[in-house]
This record gives structure tokens, C-alpha cells and sequence, in this order.
């Protein structure tokens, strides 16, 4: 069962705190919706235990994500694809923003020539970047793109030709290209 995030909206703080410990991730999720609106020092040892134990590694960086971007200025321990790493929230950048991005995206427009494989791709790319987040990856490496491209268009079941050609004419090396559909193909589709 789906829970709504609206459904945490009237729920008072100590509910939140508590379904901060659920674990049912939509839960979780829901309950750190509801804590953007809210002082979120008063979850912090909660949101704390999320960075380190919650199973899932995209429940994990979503809740370092609303430290981020509440700019929490403390050092927590955080799980990252079962590594303990040191992090600060208020020293990190939030995925999504900039012009290398932003590139990314526009160039994935101009060459795919597919609104639709373009917007799979986004979406791919999104929920690669929140998994591997605070890590960061090149924007501009074409074979990036090129992954995205192939692996965007396989979920949709567009038929774009050989990669072997593509790779070849482009100059891009397969295995930098197969190593990123893997990462993302696991980014999307982690339990």
C-alpha cells in the first residue's frame, strides 16, 4: 500500500518522529516530506539513523538530500552503497543544478531526436544521480550519454540501431559505456 506524503501533513512531530523509523519506505519517505516543513532539528538524531541503517540506499540519500537542502551544518555518518562515510550537508551541492547538468540534459534533446527516449533518460539519470549521491559524475563524458541513450531506449523498447556502430562512429569506448549502464541499470532498479 502507497502511503501519500499529503497524508503527513496535519501529523504532529512526534508522529513524524516515529514513522521516521518505520520500515515501510513510502513511510519514511512521507515522514521526510513532512519534516521539510517543519524545524528539522528536532529529527535529526532520527534522520541520523536513516543515513545509517535504513536498507535502501535511495531512502538513505533522499534523507541526506533534505539536509542539504535545509543546510544542516553538522557532520553525520552516512551509509553510501555500504560504505560509512563522513558527511556534512551544508558543504555538499544538491544534484540537479548547474550549467554541466543542464547541458547534459539539453544535449540528451538535440541528439536522441526522441522526446520520449529523452525523457526516460532524464529520468534515469535522475535516479542515478540521487544513488550515488554526494558522489558526483563527469555531465560531460559522452559516454554517459551514450549509456543513457541505449539503456533509455531499451526500457522503452525503442529499436536505435547498433550500439557497436554508434560507439565506433562517436569514437567511445564500450566498456566506459557498458560500466555506466550498469551503474545506472543498478541505480534503477535496486530493491
Amino acid at each position: 500500500m502507497e502511503v501519500e506524503a499529503n497524508a503527513f501533513i496535519g501529523a504532529d512531530q512526534d508522529e513524524i518522529k516515529e514513522n521516521l523509523h518505520s520500515k515501510d519506505e513510502n513511510v519514511v519517505l512521507a515522514s521526510l516530506d513532512a519534516v521539510r516543513d517543519n524545524d528539522v532539528s528536532y529529527y535529526l538524531d532520527d534522520i541520523a539513523n536513516i543515513l545509517v541503517r535504513f536498507p535502501k540506499q535511495l531512502i538513505r540519500s533522499f534523507a541526506l538530500l533534505l539536509l542539504v537542502n535545509k543546510q544542516v551544518n553538522k557532520e553525520f555518518s552516512f551509509n553510501h552503497l555500504g560504505q560509512i562515510i563522513k558527511v556534512n550537508p551544508a558543504k555538499l551541492l544538491p544534484p540537479f543544478t548547474g550549467d554541466k547538468f543542464n547541458s547534459l540534459v539539453k544535449s540528451m534533446g538535440e541528439e536522441y531526436k526522441d522526446p520520449s527516449i529523452s525523457e526516460n533518460a532524464v529520468m534515469l539519470l535522475s535516479s542515478f544521480l540521487i544513488y550515488i549521491y554526494p558522489m558526483e559524475v563527469d555531465f560531460s563524458d559522452p559516454h554517459l550519454l551514450e549509456a543513457l541513450y541505449e539503456l533509455s531506449a531499451s526500457y522503452l523498447h525503442v529499436d536505435i540501431g547498433d550500439i557497436d556502430d554508434r560507439l565506433f562512429r562517436r569514437k567511445l569506448d564500450k566498456e566506459k559505456v557498458n560500466q555506466f549502464i550498469d551503474q545506472i541499470r543498478t541505480a534503477n532498479e535496486a530493491d
